[in-house]
Order: C-alpha cells, then sequence, then structure tokens
C-alpha cells in the first residue's frame, strides 16, 4: 500500500470514530524503498455517552438506578449496544446488576448497591466488539449508614413490673427495630430482646423489684442491612410500696380535753 493511499484510509477511520476520545497509533517504516506504511491505533474513551445515577446519594443496601445513554457525536442513539457497570476504584460490598442492551433509543439501565458505607465511581464501558470502550462520563455514588434511632429518656423509676420503652427513628426509609434489655449498661449479659418489630415502642414485663434495668435499640432498613445502637437508657423498678412501721407517738404532757393548747404539737413518729 503506497503511503498517500494509506493516509487516507487511516482519516477515514478516524472520521468514522469521531466519538472517540483517546487515540494512539504508531506508524512503522520497513526498511525498503516501496513506501508502504503499517498502522497500529487504539481507540478506548467515548465522550459523547452519557451515565446518571438515580438517587445519587442512598442507604447502605439500598440501590441506586444507573442509566445509560449511548450515542453518536451528533446525537444519534446506537441501539443494541452491550455496556457493562463497573466501580472504578474500591468495589468492597457493592452489588452491581448488569444492564439488557440498548434500545433504539440507545438507552439501558442498571441497578448498583453497597452494604459498606462510603463514596463509589460509578462507570460504563461499551464492549459490544469485545473491546472496552470507557464511557468518559462517570458519577459519584454517595452510600450512608443506617441511623441509629434515638431512645426517648426514661423516668428514674418505674411503676409495676412492666415498662414500655419509646424511640424516634430519623431515617426516611422502612425499618424493623430490635431492642434488648440488660442489668449492666455494656450489656454484657443480655436479659432479653424484642425480635424484630416494626413499632416505635415495645413493652418488656417480668421486671424485678428495686433493680435497675438499662436499655437500647437498633434498625434494619427494608434492604437487610442493620444500623449502630441507639443511645441508651435505664430505669429502677419499682413494683411493691414501701413498708411502713409505726415507732410512737410524743407524750400529751398537759393538754387535756378539758385544758388544750391548739398550738401544741404532737409528733408521730414512723420508719
Amino acid at each position: 500500500m503506497k503511503l498517500k493511499t494509506a493516509l487516507t484510509t487511516l482519516l477515514l477511520f478516524l472520521f468514522s470514530f469521531l466519538f472517540i476520545d483517546t487515540i494512539s497509533a504508531q506508524f512503522f517504516y520497513p526498511p525498503s524503498t516501496s513506501g508502504d506504511v503499517v498502522v497500529s491505533a487504539s481507540i478506548n474513551v467515548d465522550l459523547y455517552s452519557q451515565l446518571s445515577l438515580s438517587p445519587s446519594t442512598v442507604e447502605a443496601g439500598q440501590p441506586s438506578t444507573v442509566s445509560i445513554t449511548s450515542v453518536l457525536p451528533d446525537g444519534s442513539p446506537r441501539g443494541g449496544r452491550d455496556i457493562v457497570i463497573y466501580i472504578d476504584g474500591n468495589s468492597h460490598g457493592v452489588t452491581i446488576v448488569q444492564p439488557a442492551l440498548t434500545n433504539s433509543q440507545g438507552e439501558t439501565i442498571g441497578f448498583v448497591n453497597s452494604i459498606e458505607p462510603g463514596t463509589y465511581t460509578v462507570c460504563a464501558k461499551d464492549v459490544t466488539e469485545g473491546l472496552e470502550i470507557f464511557i468518559a462520563d462517570c458519577e459519584t455514588l454517595y452510600v450512608i449508614p443506617v441511623p441509629a434511632p434515638q431512645m426517648l429518656p426514661e423516668p428514674e423509676y418505674t411503676k409495676g413490673d412492666s415498662n414500655i420503652i419509646l424511640w424516634n427513628m430519623v431515617g426516611s426509609g422502612i425499618y424493623e427495630y430490635y431492642v434488648e434489655v440488660s442489668t449492666t449498661s455494656d450489656f454484657s449479659t443480655v436479659l432479653d430482646n424484642s425480635g424484630w418489630i416494626n413499632n416505635l415502642a415495645y413493652e418488656f414485663d417480668n421486671l424485678e423489684d428495686s433493680q435497675i434495668y438499662f436499655y437500647r435499640v437498633k434498625a434494619k432498613n427494608s434492604y437487610g442491612v442493620e444500623g449502630g445502637w441507639s443511645n441508651i437508657v435505664f430505669s429502677v423498678q419499682d413494683d411493691q410500696g414501701p413498708e411502713i412501721e409505726y415507732i410512737g407517738i410524743s407524750d400529751m404532757e398537759g393538754n387535756t380535753n378539758v385544758d388544750w393548747d391548739r398550738d401544741y404539737e404532737i409528733n408521730i413518729r414512723y420508719r
């Protein structure tokens, strides 16, 4: 192939891939006088296709929709493209549902979630021809922890042998809750638990009189990821009234029903 023919062919090749950014080429001139040129080119970045996340901030385990639109430089859609979603960087705890081929509008969707809170860079590449053409448009996904509930204050003493524990939740999702009770503040010994419940309250019963009890709760979102423990509250159980013992009464001295001092004080003693 003559040099002029080779350059013309190369220009037509590059024109057909104007939507590609990175092009590296090497020219090898054989030791001859024929003017033949050997061309090697690598094309691997797509500047025009788009990627978006909805929502871009999610709780741990919550999926974000990854929308991808594959287009040519003039905006024309590219249907039938095989797109692969990947994480640029640490992907520990990440699950990706890969998209189907792009439709006639060049569109397709996939899903990504992580059970590990953190910041993730979500990218995509076109592998239709067996080559990796990387879409330049990557987006950041923010994964936040499942929030911890907030226990409401407890009275110093709780009447009877049962206690209803209450709490609030600041998250916007759907949650289940797990409550524990212990006689130690570090919960080294857990006496009882609620199991996973849907309410913002739980009643513990068969509590002992004069015993101090500590309570805490954690949440689990609808994607099965648990959050941290709440603040700890405590109360002393008061199941019995006090025992009152009569000790005595002071002397009436000279006060009688005949001669009575209306301001005289009588002391009645109890224990």
